[in-house]
């Protein structure tokens, strides 16, 4: 037997497409990545791709091992609110490039120790 769900219960699911513009991008962007790739491998080595893949995937993963860290498993109730840094003004093209008039570079003692905490993890396995 069949039930009809109430359309008020019913939870709307949003669907992710992809545009006809983006969908042509896709295998030019994969093309360029290749070739510059090959091109990269063919004058320079491939030790070169191997270390700007490395430093790429350790800077990638310490951000995001850093923002887990902070947002999960430090907190805020460790330490108290001091922050230390400083705010900057954005002139034209700074405002153009970050979307906001302000740069707010301030940081804590939370921020300190995820961002030590990632990039050691990421260190001890980018040597493997």
């Amino acid at each position: 037997v069949m039930r009809k769900r109430d359309p008020k219960l019913q939870k709307r699911e949003e669907s992710v497409t992809l545009s006809s513009g983006d969908a042509m991008r896709v295998p030019i962007l994969g093309s360029c990545v290749l070739l510059s790739a090959y091109m990269l491998i063919k004058f320079f080595g491939k030790s070169l791709l191997n270390t700007l893949l490395t430093v790429y995937f350790f800077a990638m993963s310490a951000a995001a091992l850093a923002s887990v860290l902070e947002s999960e498993i430090i907190g805020t109730e460790i330490t108290g609110k001091k922050r230390y840094g400083r705010i900057f003004t954005l002139n034209r093209i700074g405002q153009f490039i970050f979307g906001q008039t302000t740069l707010d570079l301030r940081f804590g003692f939370e921020q300190v120790m995820s961002w030590v905490i990632g990039i050691i993890v990421s260190g001890l396995y980018s040597k493997t």
